[in-house]
């Protein structure tokens, strides 16, 4: 959704396409504004029916964040920390990291049923929360 506000370089906020000039005592609402307060009323109303607060926005947010994919190439997981790994072939699955494999020292995951080397592996993200009988309900 595009935002409703915008702020000039000068730090003022006003709202999209609205300059503050036509929202001044005396100024006759043209069209054009009427139909800019009205949508972005509409928009508010469908915020405010939603239910949830600006809180409960911030921590949507948070949990959107957290469960994005993250590139092998930007940051690996912690050493034996269970994830959600995505294969080159585009194949889904849970793995563990690790940088040990044998004798050797590799980077990669431990899968159900193999290991799978980092030139496999595109991307990562933590596992979800697990179900908490109703706590996750909504």
């Amino acid at each position: 959704m595009k935002r409703l506000t915008e702020t000039d370089k000068y730090g003022n906020w006003g709202l999209r396409e609205i300059p503050w000039k036509n929202l001044y005592t005396g100024t006759p609402i043209t069209w054009e504004t009427y139909e800019a307060l009205y949508g972005a009323l509409c928009k508010l109303k469908d915020y405010e029916d939603s239910g949830l607060s600006p809180a409960d926005v911030e921590e949507l947010r948070r949990q959107q964040r957290r469960y994005n994919w993250i590139p092998v190439e930007e940051r690996l997981p912690e050493e034996d920390e269970r994830v959600m790994i995505s294969t080159r072939n585009g194949v889904v699955k849970e793995g563990t990291y690790t940088e040990r494999y044998g004798y050797t020292m590799r980077k990669g995951f431990f899968t159900e049923n193999c290991f799978e080397d980092l030139q496999g592996v595109t991307a990562w993200q933590p596992l979800p929360e697990p179900y908490k009988g109703g706590q996750n309900e909504t």
